[in-house]
């Protein structure tokens, strides 16, 4: 996406707003920014508490 690990934080909200896509993340610093913000619009935070099991 954009400019794979180049790609600021900001650039990424932008884009999400842009296209009106959700941003599915793993990232908290996303919550905190749509809270304070509301940029990006829609964001999706995913979290797996102690997961230490692969599933194949």
């Amino acid at each position: 996406m954009l400019d794979k690990w180049y790609t600021t934080d900001t650039d990424i909200a932008r884009s999400v707003d842009e296209t009106g896509t959700f941003l599915i993340t793993k990232d908290a610093d996303f919550r905190h920014r749509h809270f304070l913000t509301g940029k990006p619009a829609r964001v999706v935070r995913v979290t797996l508490d102690n997961l230490s099991l692969v599933l194949l």
